[in-house]
């Protein structure tokens, strides 16, 4: 049961997060509201988010982490009730600034959850994270998904109240399944969680620098995408497959990536991932028709699938420091969409086109990445020299 857990809980959650961001954006955005208003929905989200991650340090026990999630759980369906009722722009702003705590709640508890499963299986620790970023962000995938099938029979804010079923469903085996308290918090660290936290230099901050640079130009850019799918017409479907792609490509990248040894450590492969990020966003900024769009979709997740698993990692590799960095952790994803506010007022079309918008996106990407690598080189060297000095 636990395994199933472990992989249903992320999974599920991330369909209604996805679901709900992909609603929000895409229904104002046919509504004709432009992409400042489009904007102020993720702004709001991502303030919500981030500050809401700077209380989990205090808030989240590892005793109680079951049922924190449960409690994330029932605050999800009670908004998702309530989205599916509304149509005043301040009072969705509302709703859409307080569903991100639930959400950070239900995420720091279910880390630090995974984090004593790891530890009583004595699973390796980038192999837990690999399965983790895959089942979260195959649930990102299906969101979009379900929502572009649903809005061809239903209007947009029926759409809410499958998250709200999704919410109850998946909190039915975590209410009846109890761990035991062993899985919560062990008692001691698993052997091969030691050895890779002896072994390896801590690279928490250029994992922090990449994902925060890459979700915030990600965010900016979903920020101009509905908008610019509304001039071009483009069909919800086909709106929904290109986040669906997104997605499902991070998910098989974090997936293949676990069972590669050593990269988390090495800063020419995260130079590597992220020219991945610069690629997709130069094809979005001469957009020639929906494959274009598919193929920068699916590059750019596959970025962000090796940011995800690099912070994630180095957060849980010092087990003492794991419950704040994860709540850290958290925080800059929420800084990430609020980022997203003045990055997109500052390279917003001026002419109506966006194309100069992603090509803008695409160097501030690049100088970012090469700041991660020269912080990452740093520290290895650092924990290089001092692991010689030792006797």
């Amino acid at each position: 049961m636990p395994k199933i857990l472990t992989n249903l809980l992320p999974l599920t959650v991330d369909i209604i997060a996805s679901l709900i961001l992909f609603v929000g954006r895409h229904s104002l955005a046919t509504r004709g509201y432009s992409e400042t208003t489009v904007g102020t929905l993720v702004l709001v989200y991502g303030l919500g988010y981030m500050l809401s991650s700077l209380m989990m340090t205090r808030l989240i026990r590892k005793q109680l982490v079951r049922l924190q999630m449960l409690g994330s759980l029932a605050g999800m369906f009670v908004i998702s009730i309530f989205l599916a009722n509304v149509q005043s722009l301040p009072a969705i702003l509302v709703l859409y600034t307080i569903f991100p705590f639930v959400l950070s709640m239900f995420f720091n508890a279910l880390q630090i959850y995974l984090l004593g499963a790891s530890n009583q299986e004595s699973r390796p620790l980038a192999l837990t994270i690999g399965h983790f970023t895959f089942s979260w962000s195959v649930g990102f995938a299906l969101g979009p998904i379900f929502a572009s099938f649903l809005v061809t029979q239903y209007e947009w804010s029926q759409v809410y109240y499958l998250a709200g079923l999704l919410a109850l469903l998946v909190g039915l085996p975590l209410l009846i399944y109890k761990p035991k308290t062993a899985l919560i918090q062990p008692e001691k660290p698993a052997a091969s969680t030691i050895a890779e936290s002896e072994k390896a230099p801590n690279l928490v901050i250029p994992g922090w620098i990449g994902l925060l640079a890459g979700l915030a130009i990600w965010n900016t850019a979903m920020v101009f995408w509905p908008v610019q799918a509304v001039q071009l017409e483009v069909p919800n479907n086909v709106k929904g497959i290109a986040e669906f792609l997104f997605a499902i490509t991070q998910a098989f990248a974090a997936l293949g990536l676990a069972y590669v040894i050593g990269w988390r450590t090495k800063p020419a492969w995260f130079l590597l991932f992220g020219s991945l990020g610069v690629i997709a966003l130069l094809l979005m900024s001469v957009f020639g028709g929906s494959w274009i769009f598919f193929s920068g979709f699916m590059l750019y997740g596959a970025f962000l699938g090796s940011a995800f698993s690099l912070s994630v990692y180095h957060c849980m590799l010092d087990e003492s420091q794991a419950v704040r960095r994860v709540a850290l952790n958290e925080t800059l994803i929420g800084l990430a969409f609020l980022l997203s506010y003045p990055l997109a007022a500052i390279f917003r079309p001026r002419s109506g086109e966006f194309g100069l918008s992603y090509a803008w996106l695409a160097l501030l990407l690049a100088v970012a990445l090469v700041v991660q690598a020269l912080s990452a080189r740093l520290v290895t060297s650092a924990a290089t020299q001092t692991s010689q000095s030792q006797p």
